[in-house]
């Protein structure tokens, strides 16, 4: 029993603890292949309410071949999902509306309200912030809106 315990360690000390490393050794480049040919673009159109398309849908035509695309019957109305914590409650527009870039602000079931702001109209490096209750604010939509947030998630004190 010895001998072959023996045999069995010295067969595994000869196994090498040398870790295979596959090397890529770069080749010559190929030839250039045949090119493509060229793709074709498809248009999406929808398609409004008639009698062959009661529901409407949306015809799609891709170079000189068409298909269209039939809306179904509406589906029965389903059970709302559980509202969560971070679920929008309501949509807040301090000040009221105030032209197009008009800022609003969302509230979440658990009174949390976010807003979002960005460098210029266009979205620039848009980003969210969570508003602090018992903070004074300002829009960033140059309409001067000044208001509060109170510690319960309420805008007051809104003034232009």
């Amino acid at each position: 029993m010895k001998y072959c315990l023996l045999l069995f360690t010295l067969m595994i000390s000869a196994c090498g603890t040398d870790n295979y490393v596959e090397k890529l050794i770069p080749g010559p480049q190929g030839e250039r292949g045949e090119a493509g040919s060229n793709g074709v673009g498809c248009v999406v159109t929808s398609v409004p309410v008639d009698i062959l398309t009661p529901n409407g849908g949306a015809l799609v035509t891709c170079g000189s071949s068409s298909v269209l695309l039939v809306n179904g019957e509406p589906g029965e109305d389903g059970q709302d999902a559980p509202q969560t914590p971070y679920s929008i409650v309501s949509v807040i527009n301090p000040c009221g509306i105030n032209g197009e870039q008009d800022e609003v602000l969302l509230k979440f079931a658990n009174g949390t309200i976010v807003s979002s702001f960005s460098n210029n109209a266009q979205g620039a490096m848009t980003r969210f912030s969570i508003l602090r209750p018992g903070s004074n604010y300002m829009t960033t939509d140059n309409t001067g809106c000044y208001f509060s947030v109170d510690s319960a998630g309420n805008i007051y004190n809104e003034h232009n």
